[in-house]
């Protein structure tokens, strides 16, 4: 695994917190923050392309998780997989919330489960 991925993961992960509880405002502000955070270990980057090592790495997982959906395929892995499933894993354009199948609705196991208390009429 790769150093720098590694922390950039690991300091992602503690900026988008601060990002969904508005701590910090912006996209921007959590770049510029994970990269003082990158400079102060060494890594010579620019705000930009932290945000597209982010894009690419989310774009690879979507596109190791489709795959794998696929019938006939051999299912692939990623080497970043455990840290983006816990990262990305529940967002919607990785894993719909529901997929309308040609017999019925498909929802997904964790929306199943949380609103299972309360019908859902569609």
């Amino acid at each position: 695994m790769d150093a720098s991925t590694k922390l950039f993961l690991s300091t992602y992960k503690e900026k988008v917190e601060l990002l969904l509880n508005r701590k910090i405002k912006t996209r921007k502000i959590m770049w510029e923050r994970i990269r003082k955070v990158m400079h102060s270990k060494g890594y010579n980057t620019t705000a930009t392309q932290i945000e597209n090592k982010y894009k690419s790495l989310e774009r690879s997982f979507k596109n190791m998780v489709t795959n794998n959906k696929k019938t006939g395929r051999g299912r692939t892995t990623y080497p970043y997989q455990t840290e983006l499933t816990e990262l990305l894993g529940a967002k919607h354009n990785i894993e719909p919330l529901a997929v309308s199948g040609r017999e019925d609705l498909i929802i997904r196991q964790d929306v199943t489960a949380s609103t299972s208390a309360s019908p859902v009429h569609l």
